[in-house]
């Protein structure tokens, strides 16, 4: 039988994976939902998939879309 005691720095590890203050996880984790969500977003002329690349910061975990540049948007996201 064998013991073995493994000790690690938890905020060391947590910030070389990436969920450091640079955001890098949460940074690609945006970009790909609007690169996934794109294929199923509605397309007049190409204004809702940009709304949700300009309105949004990348890192912040909100994809915000819609907006001045897209007000035909709220009528495929909600029931009036």
């Amino acid at each position: 039988m064998m013991n073995v005691d493994f000790k690690m720095d938890e905020k060391k590890v947590m910030k070389r994976l990436g969920f450091g203050n640079d955001n890098r996880v949460q940074k690609y984790i945006d970009s790909e939902v609007i690169r996934l969500m794109s294929p199923y977003t509605p397309k007049q002329d190409g204004a809702l998939i940009d709304s949700a690349e300009r309105n949004t910061t990348i890192g912040s975990g909100l994809i915000q879309q819609g907006g001045p540049s897209a007000p035909y948007a709220r009528k495929w996201y909600y029931k009036d």
